[in-house]
Order: C-alpha cells, then sequence, then structure tokens
C-alpha cells in the first residue's frame, strides 16, 4: 500500500526516495526523499528514524502540554488537564 503512496508522490513531484525505514514508534513505513536529506545535511540534523506522522504528534503534544495544566477539579476532586493554573478556583 505505502508503495503506491511513494509512487504518487514521485511521479507528480521531483522528489526522489533515497531510503525508507520503519517508524520505531507505529510501525509504519516511511520514506526519505532527496529533498528532505539535503536539508537535513545542511542543518547537521540525524535522518529520523520515526514517521511524519508521529514527529508532529509529538510536537504538537510538546506545544498543547506547555499550555495546558494539569491539577484536581474544584468540584469532583479528579485529576483533569485544564488551561487554568492549579490555583485556579
Amino acid at each position: 500500500m505505502m508503495n503506491k503512496y511513494f509512487d504518487l508522490i514521485t511521479q507528480n513531484t521531483d522528489a526522489s526516495i533515497i531510503s525508507t525505514g520503519n517508524c520505531k514508534h507505529c510501525n509504519n513505513e516511511f520514506a526519505l526523499y532527496d529533498v528532505e536529506k539535503q536539508v537535513l545535511d545542511k542543518q547537521g540534523f540525524k535522518y529520523p528514524d520515526i514517521c511524519a506522522t508521529c514527529r508532529f504528534r509529538m510536537l504538537y503534544s510538546y506545544l498543547n502540554d506547555r499550555h495546558l495544566y494539569h491539577r484536581k477539579d474544584s468540584l469532583s476532586g479528579e485529576s483533569v488537564v485544564s488551561i487554568y493554573s492549579p490555583d485556579y478556583n
């Protein structure tokens, strides 16, 4: 299935696949394209071992968690994730 996806990208763009691998989190197959390789080499980053979906999922969870607070709900007493700080009443 993923080979059809990879073929579709390479046919409709100038990108070519350098290598493929399996994500260490979700075990889905992903490809490393020549454009990505150039950017990673230029910036000095290592090649990814997780797929783009998992990378974005981790990034969004980090960004989201920075703006949320873990606190006890004042009505139920349960632990909740909230936009309000623990000092909020």
